[in-house]
């Protein structure tokens, strides 16, 4: 079973978590708004989209959304939409404690329940990995994912 997932922006790990989930049972839809932040090489199971924030509303029930922008009102913006879709089988975002305490407020301020803030994961990778090295990022979002995809199969 291939499970969809949308890496929103480009940050730096991006490149590193795109290849790493293409080698394994995913299907990788990259979303930016800018032509020139998307991979030289493309592998078969991933599509690059040029659009605006506004791809959320398209991901499919159970999508897992990665969110790795080069701006932290964008990340927070995305994130407060990915919340309201209640469908998502994942909602990540790249960055730390700190940045998750931070959208917390925000997203309070926002009227956000408890319970859909509750299902951001900031950061994303394992926890106990904490290397900021792209690859060593790379290889906690997949293993992450690939967890998360187990749980999501039926009967578990």
């Amino acid at each position: 079973m291939r499970k969809t997932v949308r890496p929103f922006g480009a940050g730096h790990a991006r490149p590193a978590v795109v290849l790493a989930l293409s080698q394994l049972p995913f299907s990788v839809r990259c979303i930016d708004c800018r032509a020139d932040h998307f991979l030289d090489y493309v592998p078969a199971n991933v599509l690059t989209v040029r659009t605006d924030a506004r791809a959320i509303d398209a991901a499919p029930a159970g999508a897992f959304v990665l969110i790795m922008i080069h701006s932290h009102p964008l990340d927070y913006s995305i994130a407060a939409s990915a919340l309201r879709c209640a469908d998502l089988g994942f909602v990540g975002l790249i960055g730390s404690v700190t940045k998750r305490a931070r959208f917390k407020t925000q997203a309070r301020q926002l009227g956000r329940s408890e319970h859909r803030i509750a299902r951001l994961v900031c950061p994303i990778g394992l926890p106990d990995i904490r290397d900021k090295e792209p690859g060593v990022i790379a290889a906690g979002v997949a293993a992450q994912l690939l967890i998360e995809r187990e749980r999501a199969k039926p009967g578990m």
